[in-house]
């Protein structure tokens, strides 16, 4: 994908729009995984730092999956998650 930088959405859009899109939660690798297969060439890093900021917002929900990771969700589709 051919992107400038002026095109590029920033990260924190890039994951909402695909927890609302797919309306399912996930694990932040999953997300890094997601959204590097659409083009976008983003650090984990960046996912896991934008994650946080989303959470702090109120955008995202964070939940143990119990299996030692974390499942993110946007809070109208939090409700719908079964692990």
């Amino acid at each position: 994908m051919n992107q400038n930088k002026s095109s590029i959405p920033p990260i924190d859009t890039l994951i909402l729009k695909h927890l609302q899109k797919t309306k399912k939660a996930a694990d932040a690798e999953t997300l890094w995984f997601d959204i590097r297969a659409s083009g976008y060439l983003i650090s984990y890093c960046s996912i896991y730092f934008n994650l946080k900021k989303l959470i702090n917002m109120g955008l995202l929900m964070k939940k143990p999956d119990g299996k030692r990771k974390y499942i993110y969700q946007t809070p109208e589709h939090f409700n719908n998650y079964q692990a």
